[in-house]
């Protein structure tokens, strides 16, 4: 994709998985710790698994019987008020 302007890294936030015809997620804070979250066997808690640092890319394809399938890249973003502001 060809963008106009400077360009900007996004940081990963998260990992959807698929298994067994529903759907779980790894969730990276921004101090980019690892959670699992899959309602069906943690219910409403997620599940510390550590820093992103101990993760390869290839170990973050699966995860127990799971496959990646999309990834969630997002910028962070001051809201105030209802207003969107950029933060710099």
């Amino acid at each position: 994709m060809q963008a106009h302007g400077p360009s900007i890294t996004l940081p990963l936030k998260g990992i959807i998985y698929i298994s067994n015809h529903h759907f779980s997620i790894h969730i990276i804070t921004s101090q980019k710790e690892v959670w699992f979250h899959d309602g069906i066997t943690t219910g409403p808690i997620c599940i510390y698994e550590g820093p992103l640092s101990n993760f390869s890319d290839k170990t973050l394809q699966k995860h127990n019987n799971g496959l990646a399938i999309g990834a969630i890249y997002a910028k962070k973003l001051e809201v105030d008020f209802g207003y969107i502001h950029r933060v710099t």
